[in-house]
């Protein structure tokens, strides 16, 4: 039997509020309102002092309003405290009454998300499955092995997924075993081109060995054949040498000789080279000797010697001219 209940109503009836601590001060304000004076002579010295002095009555008043405010917040917030106390406590029991049925509601919908849950991981393994087996490079081992694993999968009491269920797995079975045998026919072709690979790589061994034996085989006549006429060449040059010995020692006294004579003509040469660089020197120091003597007599002419003293302090007398004051 199903025991259906309403929620309780709390009905709240407003209430206006009334500060106590206000009454005595609402007293004053209306005794100061009746009492409201409208305008001062405030240009007049007395009805400015008058006007300050009633100003200053009213700010008093006004502070008392402060402190019966401050009081009576004081007094609200125990009470606000003990209100907000109070609720927790009511809103306990109330909690108290909600979770037993809210607990049987969340168990049930826990348990429903785990129903699901199971049967979409189900779905997800066979979806996996498929996945791998139609990667790229998927070898007819590693294809065979998905699908007997993807036939094992139960999908009996799958409830409202049984039927997507049995459908993803038929089609993922229909689709891994073509996969598989695309994948055999892929293997045996690879393994004849891998097998054809090998053959003309062994033929191609055989015949680079071949080639090598036989130049080899060039390489020793070569040999043999160029010692034979590196020996006889040997006997001719060294009866070439006997011969040449002879002239290259009569030419090798004429050579000294001109080169002796070459050497005496290179040490005059140049000593005369030196003694015109030594002349073209000397002759530059006096041009440049000369040019600066004018250019100094142009730059003293018309000062006097205070006048000189101060060019030659400033630096201004000629750029030729500097005093290093390190020494001073």
């Amino acid at each position: 039997m199903t025991v259906t209940a309403a929620p309780p109503s709390l009905a709240v009836e407003p209430k206006a509020i009334s500060i106590t601590q206000y009454e005595a001060l609402r007293h004053d304000i209306e005794i100061a309102k009746q009492q409201a004076i409208k305008s001062f002579d405030y240009e007049d010295p007395k009805g400015e002092k008058a006007a300050r002095s009633y100003i200053a009555g009213l700010r008093k008043l006004r502070s008392r309003g402060e402190s019966a405010r401050k009081e009576a917040k004081s007094y609200a917030l125990e009470y606000g405290r003990a209100v907000d106390g109070q609720a927790k406590a009511l809103d306990a029991e109330i909690l108290g009454l909600i979770e037993p049925h809210q607990q049987a509601l969340d168990e049930i919908a826990q348990r429903e998300r785990e129903r699901v849950a199971g049967h979409q991981a189900t779905r997800s393994s066979i979806a996996v499955m498929v996945q791998q087996g139609s990667e790229d490079g998927a070898g007819s081992a590693t294809i065979a092995a998905l699908i007997g694993d993807l036939s094992g999968i139960a999908t009996d009491g799958m409830e409202e997924f049984q039927e997507a269920a049995q459908t993803e797995k038929a089609n993922g079975i229909r689709l891994l075993t073509a996969l598989y045998a695309a994948a055999v026919e892929r293997e045996k072709r690879e393994a004849l081109e891998a097998a054809e690979a090998q053959r003309l790589a062994e033929e191609e061994q055989s015949r680079r060995k071949a080639e090598a034996e036989a130049r080899q085989a060039e390489a020793v006549e070569r040999a043999r054949q160029e010692a034979a006429t590196q020996a006889a060449r040997a006997v001719a040059e060294a009866e070439q040498r006997a011969r040449e010995s002879e002239s290259r020692a009569a030419a090798a006294e004429q050579l000294r000789q001109q080169q002796e004579a070459a050497r005496r003509q290179e040490d005059a040469r140049r000593a005369q080279l030196q003694q015109e660089a030594e002349d073209l020197a000397r002759n530059a120091k006096a041009r440049r000797r000369f040019g600066l003597s004018t250019q100094l007599s142009e730059a003293l002419a018309g000062k006097t010697r205070a006048q000189v003293v101060e060019a030659l302090l400033d630096g201004t007398l000629h750029p030729a001219v500097s005093i290093d004051w390190a020494k001073a």
